[in-house]
């Protein structure tokens, strides 16, 4: 129904049509009751660089931050333990925290790895810095030093 290498749920349950694809990462499409999950291509031993950047242009939110998730810690490279003891000592125990860290950590990633690619993300980080100036924790450039201590 969805193709090669399509994971989909109903009901919270998941699915695979295809049990040997490395996904990392997965992008919910609407469907009725259903919800496709189109296959990222950045578990596979064929992916490139430029998948990292694709998937983290997707993975951004309306709002302008990055949610924590496990496949962006592994792209990025960061051990969540040390994203939530970060995150504790800077910033205390506030809902919502973890995606202040994840966003910043973003930040760095971008401006250290894809320097490259800057014209294609720099409006990704302009919504994401005032996002993260408007969390009232500090400046931004403090919260992405903060960050920056995890890459």
């Amino acid at each position: 129904m969805y193709g090669r290498g399509a994971l989909y749920a109903t009901r919270g349950v998941l699915f695979s049509d295809d049990l040997d694809d490395n996904l990392v990462q997965s992008e919910a499409v609407a469907s009725g009751s259903e919800f496709c999950f189109a296959e990222s291509a950045l578990g596979n031993e064929g992916g490139t660089a430029r998948d990292s950047l694709d998937a983290l242009v997707e993975w951004q939110t309306f709002q302008g931050y990055w949610q924590q998730t496990d496949a962006l810690l592994r792209l990025l490279g960061i051990d969540g333990d040390a994203v939530k003891k970060a995150s504790a000592k800077n910033l205390g125990a506030a809902a919502g925290n973890d995606h202040v860290l994840a966003t910043a950590a973003v930040i760095v990633f971008l401006r250290k790895h894809k320097e490259a690619d800057r014209d294609d993300w720099e409006m990704l980080v302009e919504k994401a810095i005032a996002w993260l100036e408007a969390q009232g924790l500090g400046t931004a450039e403090t919260l992405i030093a903060t960050a920056a201590t995890l890459l």
